[in-house]
Formats: structure tokens, C-alpha cells, sequence
């Protein structure tokens, strides 16, 4: 059996060759490809009891209830976040349009606009009963485009 020694020594052109080659081509693909910054975040909800205004008079009535949400309170989350309405005062509170550059796109831009945030945000509800938001958002960066702090 080769020493690992003798190996090398006999190898050392390919093994060299292939790991330069292999940081080349990981670089180029990492400079040439968009940025996805994905954004996660979990909640807890709150419960719909909270605001009875029966525990503002009474307080043994607050023992009852419990300050996290029901599981009908998390499917109402999940239901309102799933409408379009919701994407759509989104795309416009935060001009998406602009940022998606979709100006050109007249009078459809806005509803291509919602369609591309609907398909990269998702609302769940993780196994722990808690609500769970994912966002993703593609940036497509300059070539060779280095970001410096400020």
C-alpha cells in the first residue's frame, strides 16, 4: 500500500490544478449570481381574551384566562395573512413596484408586483403552535459589487 507521502508527491499538479479550478468557479458563481435574503420570523399569539373588559372589574376572572393565544386565534392569523388584500397594502405601504422595477409594466405591474410577494413570503404554523413568517427578497447586485459598512 502508497504512503500518503508518495501520493502527494506524485499528485500534487492535479491536486493543486483542481483546487484552484474548484475556488474559481465557486467565486464566479458567487459574484455572478443575485443575493436571496431570506427573513424569518416567529410569533406567538395573542390571546383574543386580552381585551375582554370583564378583567379590568374582576380580578380572579384573569386566572382563567391564559395570555397566549388559542389555536383559533393562530388560524385566523393564517387566514387573513393568506388574503390578497394583505399583499396588496404591502406592495403599496412599502412601493414594491418601484423596487421590483416594474414600472414598465403599466397597468399589470402592480398585480405582477403582489403575485412575486405572495410567491416568496410564506404564513405557517410551525409544530409548536406558533405563527411562523418567511420572506424571502432576490437583490440583484452590480458585478463584482463589494458592500462597504458605513
Amino acid at each position: 500500500m502508497p504512503d500518503i507521502f508518495d501520493l502527494i508527491k506524485i499528485w500534487w499538479k492535479q491536486i493543486v490544478s483542481l483546487t484552484i479550478l474548484s475556488v474559481l468557479v465557486t467565486g464566479a458563481v458567487v459574484l455572478f449570481r443575485p443575493a436571496l435574503y431570506l427573513s424569518t420570523a416567529t410569533a406567538l399569539p395573542a390571546s383574543s381574551f386580552a381585551s375582554d373588559k370583564s378583567r379590568v372589574f374582576n380580578e380572579n376572572i384573569e386566572v382563567l384566562y391564559s395570555t397566549l393565544g388559542t389555536p383559533d386565534d393562530l388560524d385566523i392569523i393564517l387566514g387573513t395573512a393568506s388574503l390578497d388584500t394583505v399583499f396588496t397594502a404591502v406592495a403599496r405601504k412599502t412601493d414594491l413596484v418601484v423596487h421590483y422595477k416594474m414600472q414598465h409594466k403599466g397597468e399589470s405591474a402592480e398585480t405582477k408586483t403582489i403575485t412575486l410577494l405572495k410567491k416568496r413570503s410564506s404564513v405557517t404554523k410551525n409544530e409548536y403552535g406558533n405563527l411562523k413568517v418567511k420572506f424571502g427578497i432576490l437583490i440583484r447586485k452590480k458585478l463584482l459589487y463589494w458592500p462597504t459598512r458605513s
